[in-house]
């Protein structure tokens, strides 16, 4: 469910939008409106953003890679706004309008590596999802004297009154000292699963793409699930992933294989370790059963949505929030790989899934089931009883994720900023 906030604990600092309020700036004469994605190159912050200017219905979405310059790429981003408040309020002091707004060539503290531009007309909104492109969303923000409206996804990395709109996960919300008891509200808008484009709408057209993946994985079989799993497995300070968590997962795959008949389609992204790749490569191919069992390479058509569209059951990596996020949207089985490897806000995530029903710990059975299964009922929604993917006690019934909490958010913050 979408929740709005304001916020509490703020960082100390000037307001942008208050230094520029009384100034007027035209942005873009088109009918539609227009959203500026800023892009640092982080796949799941650009899934985000695109889903929120998409889905959201914000308006067209147009990334421009644009991130701090490597002269000021090692400070924390607070202190590289006060490098541009610094430029921005010695222009205005001295009335050099014209000069704020131009973007081009860029200041010198931002750059860009695939030559993008910030060039007039301005947009109607700015996105920024991350530390390295929450300079140039503000930088935007100040050149149209704040008529562009500043939106930024998870984790602010500044005073989060600079931001029009935010969109945080709900988890992250003690973090960061947000109340849904403030009196002020509206700024921020609270999700519980990370923006994503994975639709209904989405998921048939992928399904009827059958130039993919391999010919078995279209053919209906109820005594073979199709499995899609989703490997980052990504070592980070909130996910333990060594070399015996590689080696169990090999195992948990063999075993889907061989004892529960399952065909398996699988693909990893960009942070999986190559050690990871290697040894899911190497089990694949002694498989030696491409039709079963499918392992995207990287190259031709990426088949991500239709794996997802195919599958009849998901496993991910728990260290993806946004894989898992978009596993959810399938309103499929999904089971997670290392619940028990998660710390902190991660591991509040998962549990707070595995405690709805929306997900379970990915523990197959190392044994056939003890009746046979017809995979295709025992796995509905509010089913109960056995379960030979999640082998370990009992389990609450399955529960569909039902909203869509990009659209929520995308129609929540078009409410919130047209009544400023």
């Amino acid at each position: 469910m979408i929740g709005r906030c304001c916020f509490a604990g703020q960082m100390p600092g000037r307001s942008l939008a208050f230094l520029l309020k009384s100034h007027s700036r035209t942005l873009s004469t088109s009918s539609a409106p227009t959203v500026w994605i800023i892009s640092a190159g982080d796949v799941a912050g650009d899934k985000q953003a695109m889903a929120l200017a998409t889905i959201g219905q914000l308006g067209k979405p147009i990334k421009k890679n644009i991130v701090p310059s490597k002269r000021i790429s090692w400070l924390y981003p607070v202190f590289q706004k006060i490098i541009m408040d610094r430029r921005t309020n010695k222009l205005e002091k001295s009335e050099q309008f014209d000069k704020l707004r131009q973007l081009q060539p860029l200041p010198w503290y931002l750059e860009s590596p695939s030559n993008d531009v910030l060039s007039e007309p301005l947009p109607d909104y700015v996105i920024s999802s991350c530390p390295s492109t929450t300079l140039a969303a503000l930088q935007v923000k100040a050149a149209s004297r704040g008529a562009t409206k500043a939106i930024h996804l998870q984790q602010p990395f500044v005073n989060m009154e600079v931001y029009d709109a935010l969109v945080i996960q709900k988890h992250l919300w003690p973090l960061l000292a947000l109340s849904s008891n403030l009196s002020r509200s509206g700024s921020v808008i609270g999700t519980k699963l990370c923006l994503n484009g994975i639709t209904s709408e989405a998921l048939e057209q992928a399904a009827r793409n059958e130039s993919v993946l391999p010919a078995a994985f279209y053919l209906p079989d109820k005594e073979s699930p199709i499995f899609a799993v989703l490997i980052s497995a990504m070592h980070n300070i909130n996910f333990t992933w060594f070399s015996d968590e590689t080696r169990r997962l090999v195992q948990q795959l063999d075993r889907l294989y061989r004892v529960h008949n399952a065909r398996i389609a699988m693909t990893f992204t960009r942070k999986t370790p190559e050690t990871v790749r290697g040894a899911i490569r190497q089990w694949a191919e002694s498989v030696q059963d491409s039709e079963r069992v499918y392992l995207w390479d990287g190259t031709g058509e990426n088949p991500y949505e239709t794996m997802l569209a195919r599958a009849t059951h998901i496993a991910v990596t728990a260290d993806s929030m946004m894989m898992t996020s978009e596993a959810l949207m399938c309103r499929k089985p999904v089971y997670i790989i290392g619940t028990n490897k998660c710390k902190s806000d991660l591991q509040k995530f998962h549990k707070s899934l595995v405690v709805a029903g929306h997900a379970r710990p990915f523990l197959p059975s190392r044994l056939p089931p003890d009746v046979d299964l017809d995979f295709g009922v025992v796995m509905e929604e509010n089913s109960e009883g056995e379960d030979p993917f999640s082998d370990i006690g009992d389990h609450k019934s399955w529960q569909w994720w039902r909203e869509n909490e990009t659209a929520d958010a995308g129609r929540a913050i078009r409410e919130m900023l047209s009544s400023k």
